[in-house]
């Protein structure tokens, strides 16, 4: 298995990253607005500022660790926050905070572009526009057009994901379970009388399919909706080792608050999962 992933960076690093310098090229191809007065060859250009552009690869390595740590404390800061805080709340299970990673890992990355693009602008103040011409020609695009749309295609999708993420969790009450969904507007809520069945189940994909034990919990209801923890997105502690040892706990509450037997499963098909 090590060799297969071996090969693979291979790939990734030998044909996926040129491919996509291609592709850059071909969406944002590089068009000097006028000639310069005094014309530059590209070797001069390299001559002057290769050395550079290696160089700003460490602001850039440096700010981007530090963007996305800010980023992320901010997240879950802020998250904590939005959280509601109901005495009647007996147990909460909010989103899994950690999937705020992966917004963090671009929005980091274009923090990271601004204070090592500003260093670069001191550094060569009236030069700076040759230094800019010399990163298209060396690319074959337009590297600022091609940022800020590549910014806008990455960094939407990435507010839009977070701002659901902030609103998602699930709460149970003595009397109801409320629910607000990722994808979902406001909570819904449902007593315990609504609680039709309650499965636990040991793994989400089929064990002869090569299933790892993840286990998660499915609740129906008797308006034929259903709520559960397949998808990962709720953590009923935020430490991973302790997250299931507590969801065991919740709903075995739920259990005892509707008078219902807890279904075990190890795998659920279409029968099973109505």
């Amino acid at each position: 298995m090590d060799w297969l992933l071996k090969i693979l960076e291979g790939l990734v690093i030998g044909i996926g990253i040129p491919f996509c310098l291609h592709l850059l090229a071909r969406l944002f191809p590089f068009k000097p607005q006028s000639p310069p007065r005094e014309p530059v060859s590209f070797d001069e250009l390299k001559s002057k500022y290769n050395n550079l552009m290696v160089a700003s690869i460490i602001p850039f390595f440096a700010f981007w660790p530090l963007g996305c740590y800010l980023v992320y404390q901010s997240l879950v800061w802020a998250f904590h926050q939005s959280l509601p805080n109901v005495e009647e709340n007996r147990y909460l299970m909010p989103f899994y905070q950690r999937l705020f990673l992966a917004p963090t890992f671009f929005i980091g990355l274009y923090l990271a572009i601004i204070p090592t693009d500003l260093i670069c602008r001191l550094r060569l103040k009236e030069k700076y526009a040759e230094y800019t011409l010399y990163g298209n020609l060396l690319y074959g695009f337009d590297t600022w057009k091609a940022t800020k749309i590549l910014g806008v295609v990455t960094l939407v999708p990435c507010a839009t994901f977070t701002i659901f993420a902030m609103d998602c969790y699930a709460r149970f009450t003595d009397n109801q379970i409320i629910t607000n969904q990722f994808l979902g507007f406001g909570e819904t809520a449902h007593n315990y009388s609504q609680v039709t069945r309650i499965k636990s189940v040991r793994f989400n994909v089929a064990v002869g399919d090569n299933g790892s034990e993840s286990p998660y919990h499915v609740v129906h209801f008797s308006d034929g909706s259903s709520w559960s923890t397949i998808n990962g997105l709720y953590a009923a502690d935020q430490n991973p080792k302790l997250s299931y040892e507590k969801e065991r706990e919740i709903f075995a509450f739920v259990a005892k608050k509707c008078g219902k037997e807890i279904e075990r499963y190890d795998f659920l098909n279409g029968e099973d999962d109505r």
